[in-house]
């Protein structure tokens, strides 16, 4: 097959990912109710918006965007590179960069060529490059003027994550994922130490950045930032467009119409905040495991969630709370539960299959303590 082909089939599967799916079992109740309130929402911005203070930007600021983009990245669409704002034209244009942006804060409108990319896909690590597409991720190569429009209105985001789980630790300053793993070894430690019994689960979320629904994370994102500011994230999730690059041949145009790009300023920030309400709603129920004197109900690294508990009720009764969060947000999840039993009067190893909220256990001997997966 030649390139010009494969970027054509390419081209094909992302469309149809970038289209929210109306697939049976989501909760239709839940994104109508979120449609509801968009529209309330839009409806005061628009009668309203001329009162607020509208945020614009320095010259200080703009060029203190520029400094923060990462030189030696691919070209965007227009073969302009972070280094071309560093080195070459940054300073010299930041008066003209400024007045653009503080264009588009007034009248709440993004230029279309700021919301393109250059789509490439990539092999998932220790996958075989000859499977399916669903063995690849797609990395966006978007327009570096945009990256600093987008440096420079994330530093306006002052509250956008003060409500972070404190157990995301992805994407997130001073935090590290080798801390969500600690969290998870000291818990096993600490079940042995005891003489306890540990479940876990993990959660693999199919493609979340691909599918996160704009109309659900506009809804949530208005609650964390200023009107004005709102209204030009919403504008820049709409007449979003890709294309694919593959061996050097350009695909067709095709819409965006769900989804964070892999690779976006803002993308991880808008992803945390969509996933939160998952670790908030574990934490408001008491449900998880104590280390010490220490609560860990779930540990995250963006869209790879761990929950752990003593008992097997409920890590189910966990897991159905993630599963009815995945149908109300539109996404798909893999469950993968472990048992670990150190108790010296068991001799029986617990393993459980978890699908759509229920479980099916099977038993089997054992002799020694060990972890058992079964996967759904």
């Amino acid at each position: 097959m030649n390139p010009k082909e494969q970027s054509r089939i390419f081209a094909d599967y992302y469309e149809h990912l970038a289209v929210p799916s109306n697939e049976e079992g989501k909760d239709e109740e839940y994104l109508e109710n979120s449609k509801y309130r968009l529209e309330l929402m839009n409806n005061i911005i628009s009668h309203q918006i001329d009162t607020f203070n509208i945020t614009l930007l320095s010259e200080e600021e703009i060029i203190k965007a520029v400094d923060k983009l990462n030189s030696g990245k691919t070209a965007d669409e227009w073969s302009l590179t972070a280094e071309h704002f560093i080195y070459a034209a940054g300073r010299s244009i930041s008066i003209n960069i400024m007045s653009l942006f503080n264009n588009i804060m007034q009248t709440g409108e993004i230029p279309n060529v700021l919301k393109t990319e250059m789509l490439t896909p990539v092999h998932k690590t220790g996958t075989d490059s000859t499977l399916p597409q669903k063995k690849i991720r797609g990395i966006s190569v978007t327009s570096a003027l945009g990256k600093v429009f987008e440096y420079a209105l994330l530093d306006k985001m002052i509250d956008l994550d003060n409500n972070q789980s404190e157990l995301q630790f992805e994407f997130t300053q001073e935090l590290s994922p080798i801390i969500a793993a600690l969290l998870v070894s000291e818990g096993i430690v600490h079940a042995k130490q005891q003489n306890l019994n540990m479940f876990l689960a993990t959660l693999d979320s199919q493609k979340a950045f691909d599918v996160v629904h704009h109309m659900i994370l506009m809804d949530k994102l208005f609650y964390e930032l200023p009107p004005d500011i709102w209204r030009v994230v919403q504008d820049l999730f709409s007449n979003m467009s890709s294309k694919i690059k593959w061996n050097s041949q350009i695909s067709k145009q095709f819409s965006i119409n769900q989804g964070v790009r892999q690779g976006g300023i803002l993308s991880t920030h808008l992803y945390k905040l969509y996933i939160n309400e998952q670790p908030e709603e574990l934490d408001r129920r008491g449900f998880g495991l104590n280390i010490g004197l220490e609560y860990c109900e779930s540990s995250l690294c963006a869209d790879d969630i761990v929950i752990m508990s003593r008992d097997e009720t409920e890590i189910h009764a966990m897991l159905n709370i993630a599963y009815k969060f995945s149908c109300q947000h539109r996404y798909n999840i893999y469950p993968k539960i472990g048992h670990l039993s150190t108790r010296e009067d068991k001799h029986k190893q617990t393993t459980t299959s978890y699908k759509s909220g229920r479980k099916t256990n099977k038993r089997r001997p054992t002799d020694n303590p060990s972890w058992h997966h079964q996967s759904k």
